[in-house]
């Protein structure tokens, strides 16, 4: 039972404007990424205070991983539009 009220709330990823926004800046890691060592130093910082807030955020841990799932999306979706 627990298992399924787990699962239906990953699938509630991107319901408000923050879900979108972890998607943006994980969109904008994935770009930075790809140009020369000054602007990929970006991408680094910015992938790191992302992970550091997540893991200090006080939230349900199934929040903090459907935040990282969205992260995740936007740089997927950066590398598919950019690869």
């Amino acid at each position: 039972m627990t298992l399924d009220f787990e699962v239906g709330r990953i699938r509630n990823a991107f319901r408000s404007i923050d879900d979108y926004l972890h998607a943006l800046i994980g969109f904008i890691c994935a770009f930075t990424a790809r140009y020369p060592f000054p602007v990929k130093l970006v991408s680094l910082v910015l992938f790191l205070v992302f992970m550091v807030y997540q893991s200090l955020e006080d939230e349900e841990p199934v929040e903090s991983y459907c935040d990282i799932v969205e992260f995740l999306v936007g740089f997927a979706l950066c590398l598919i539009l950019f690869a």
